[in-house]
């Protein structure tokens, strides 16, 4: 090790990027894509305790809005409805919960999943009122969704996700010890 010349620091060591703090900002969209994540199964899991409930509610408003078509709309269609919104708020949560896990382990497909998924968030909650049935919950997912998105497209953010290059000096995982298979007429044995 050189000695700096008297009056002069010396210099710092060079932080291997890798090892860096992830940034705030990506910290804040992990934790807020869990908090969706979390939410969305709770809701989903509520959603399948009240099935039979929110069939008959289901059934009442198709019969107060339309009374002429009550009787073309038959339970198994209703019960169709909503098994698919019960999957797809399933499929949202794993998309945000993705996000999340990508975030934590620094994934370059992270921003493309928070996009697309903050999106499909978003354009929920934006039919949802658009439609006239916009509840708190659809409004609160939407802006943290929203938030998300915002945080995920900061330019320090998408650096800090860029995909590196391989380090020729380092493999990229730890290789295994080599081991050579063993021979009945090797004498060493």
């Amino acid at each position: 090790m050189t000695v700096p010349p008297a009056g002069q620091a010396p210099n710092p060591p060079s932080r291997d990027f890798d090892e860096a703090e992830p940034p705030a900002e990506l910290r804040r969209a992990s934790n807020l894509s869990t908090l969706i994540a979390a939410l969305l199964v709770f809701l989903t899991v509520l959603n399948l305790t009240q099935f039979s409930s929110q069939l008959r509610a289901a059934r009442r408003v198709v019969a107060d809005s339309a009374p002429d078509l009550a009787g073309g709309v038959s339970d198994g269609m209703i019960r169709g409805v909503l098994i698919l919104s019960l999957v797809l708020t399933a499929v949202v949560a794993i998309g945000f919960g993705l996000t999340a896990h990508g975030a934590r382990g620094r994934k370059s497909w992270t921003r493309p999943v928070g996009f697309t998924f903050g999106g499909i968030m978003m354009a929920l909650a934006v039919l949802s009122l658009g439609a006239g049935a916009a509840g708190l919950p659809q409004l609160v997912l939407g802006a943290i969704a929203l938030w998300v998105v915002l945080l995920l497209s900061r330019p320090v953010v998408r650096d800090y996700l860029k995909r590196r290059p391989a380090d020729p000096a380092r493999p990229p995982y730890p290789s295994p010890p080599s081991q050579q298979p063993r021979r009945d007429d090797d004498p060493s044995n």
